[in-house]
């Protein structure tokens, strides 16, 4: 349920987006590994009492996560074209459809969790019109994680990546590769240790690094 969910909401964005341009624009499928950050966990008795009565935290881990496949791509519609270079518009999202969650030293998965990531941002791209055209992407968004069976947190996300883009003999077809990062904050887990409740750090202390390749169409 949550891979055909994920897949079918970006699938959705990218249509969507594709429909409500009219410009000289992009459309990318893309596809790879993740490499994603462990996440900081406090275990505590939990405390109803003000912050300042409550006994100190019990003791510290971290969720692992294990490398996953991710599925996305990307719509770019371009504002500014100065033959050396290129200045898009470009709404990227990605999803990690089902990654394993695990404790340090645990035989086991905890749980299974699925991400989105739909960033709006800004591109530049070096020599369009070249053999191989690098670039740059950086901008901001949102960030859905959904922990098995039913525990979402949405995040604000920040997004910086590059990659590039090469000519392959068809006038409208490009092989992409590329790297992004999304950085976010932490998602929630809802774990549970004995008496002892985990809690994630706040802040954007979660990098998401998002190495893949596809295909770019330009119209």
């Amino acid at each position: 349920m949550l891979v055909r969910r994920s897949a079918g909401f970006i699938l959705l964005f990218l249509l969507t987006s594709v429909c409500s341009v009219a410009q000289k624009m992009d459309l990318a499928f893309v596809g790879g590994t993740s490499f994603v950050s462990d996440a900081p966990v406090t275990f505590a008795v939990p405390c109803f009492v003000p912050p300042a009565s409550c006994p100190p935290p019990a003791f510290s881990d971290h969720v692992q996560m294990a490398h996953y496949w991710f599925a996305g791509g990307s719509v770019a519609v371009r504002v500014l074209n100065a033959q050396a270079f290129a200045v898009h518009l470009e709404f990227p999202a990605a999803g990690l459809l089902s990654q394993n969650l695990k404790l340090p030293g645990s035989p086991a998965f905890i749980n299974q969790m699925s991400t989105i990531f739909v960033t709006p941002s800004l591109r530049i791209k070096l020599a369009p019109d070249s053999l191989i055209s690098p670039w740059a992407s950086a901008g901001g968004g949102w960030a859905r994680y959904t922990v098995d069976p039913d525990i979402t947190t949405n995040k604000g996300a920040l997004q910086v990546g590059g990659g590039f883009d090469i000519k392959v003999g068809l006038h409208r077809l490009r092989v992409r590769a590329e790297a992004r990062d999304f950085i976010t904050g932490q998602p929630t887990f809802s774990l549970v240790n004995g008496p002892f409740i985990g809690k994630t750090e706040g802040g954007f202390n979660r990098n998401s690094i998002l190495l893949g390749g596809g295909i770019l169409l330009r119209f």
